[in-house]
């Protein structure tokens, strides 16, 4: 930690050079910025890379990963959509349509997010995420018996992932 904090610094004054060592210095602080989990940040160090790599497509998906973790909804909605309309690969479109779900449930859009979450289901009925939102849906909508369901789904079909943790909690609350 010591050591980043020392060398950070140094990689922000490298992103205003114009040649390789923009586009690295971006990698690096982007490195940094996951270790620390400084979403905010990362935001604009994929700003950066995606400046440095405008074909790759992935970092979009990356910096709207950032962005709704970061609480920049809209700004993931838009990265997402865009990767949505060409996706081919199937885990990276059932990806996209979670992220897309959780991005529009956090800004309470409860239309957007169960129309997500019903692609994401479509493609893959046991889908741990998908039930999670779902649940998460029904919760909003003071439909405890529908969330707890949903939510028991979702752990059920998952045995991984960040949202599997806040399945748990959210299970002892209900």
């Amino acid at each position: 930690q010591d050591s980043f904090s020392v060398a950070k610094p140094d990689l922000v004054e490298a992103t205003k050079d114009t040649g390789d060592l923009k586009c690295t210095a971006f990698q690096l602080l982007a490195d940094i910025g996951i270790d620390q989990k400084a979403f905010a940040e990362l935001v604009d160090y994929y700003d950066g890379l995606i400046e440095c790599y405008p074909d790759q497509d992935l970092l979009k998906y990356s910096r709207g990963y950032y962005a709704s973790r970061a609480g920049q909804y809209e700004k993931a909605i838009k990265d997402f959509e865009y990767i949505e309309k060409d996706v081919k690969l199937t885990q990276l479109k059932l990806a996209t349509y979670n992220q897309l779900a959780y991005s529009y449930l956090h800004l309470k859009n409860y239309d957007k997010a169960n129309e997500y979450i019903d692609k994401t289901l479509t493609i893959n009925v046991l889908n741990g995420e998908a039930h999670y939102y779902r649940g998460l849906v029904f919760l909003s909508q003071d439909k405890k018996e529908k969330a707890c369901d949903s939510i028991k789904k979702s752990l059920s079909y998952a045995s991984e992932g960040e949202y599997r943790t806040e399945a748990i909690e959210k299970m002892k609350e209900l």
